[in-house]
């Protein structure tokens, strides 16, 4: 699993999962997921100034690659997460490390493919001095492929609110074409290459599929 140096200030936090819901459907089965993340560890390196966002990797069926889990900390002051304490994340450092990816190719995947329904999201910059956030304005583009071709595409966008310090985030729904596909990507306009900047994501909602 990578690690990757960020500016990121995070702590263990826990919650629950809703249990996932099982049916039948096109010779597959599938699992309902909606993701959390609140039950999963958000690392700190020994509260030191330079801090270390571990890359969440496998999960619920997928594998989350270059984003990591990060608690409700003043960092996040800008942004309501959806679900706390904790929400799903990168920064620019991340994204220079290798694209943001939801994938079913990890070891030991029995995942064969997965409909992507909904997430929420939403951007923060924070200030130097304090790295208390404010809500910031940015667009993302997610893709969705097959056997490595692409075959869904959507843009979402998050607008700050006027005259406000926090902001709630933003419910991306996405279209019938994120149905049974291997791996989706993210990429976010509107981070500039600098660590203060951040996307944020929570309550993953997707289905994913094992072949008999």
């Amino acid at each position: 699993m990578k690690t990757f140096t960020s500016f990121f200030a995070v702590a263990a936090a826990g919650a629950a999962f809703a249990a996932p819901a099982a049916y039948q459907s096109q010779q597959s089965y599938g699992v309902d997921h909606f993701v959390k993340f609140d039950n999963v560890p958000a690392g700190l390196i020994d509260g030191a100034p330079i801090r270390g966002l571990n890359e969440l990797g496998s999960h619920e069926g997928l594998y989350y690659s270059n984003m990591g889990v990060i608690s409700a900390t003043p960092l996040l002051a800008g942004l309501n997460a959806q679900s706390r304490p904790n929400v799903l994340a990168y920064d620019v450092l991340a994204d220079l490390q290798g694209k943001q990816e939801l994938r079913t190719d990890y070891d030991d995947s029995t995942t064969s493919s997965f409909d992507f329904k909904s997430f929420y999201f939403g951007c923060v910059v924070s200030t130097q001095e304090t790295l208390i956030s404010v809500p910031l304005s940015c667009s993302m583009d997610i893709k969705g492929y097959r056997n490595g071709k692409q075959v869904a595409s959507q843009t979402a966008r998050f607008q700050k609110p006027l005259l406000e310090l926090a902001a709630d985030m933003t419910k991306v729904e996405l279209n019938a074409d994120f149905c049974d596909v291997d791996s989706v990507t993210f990429d976010t306009n509107g981070l500039v290459e600098s660590v203060l900047l951040a996307a944020l994501m929570d309550n993953f909602h997707y289905i994913t599929k094992s072949s008999k």
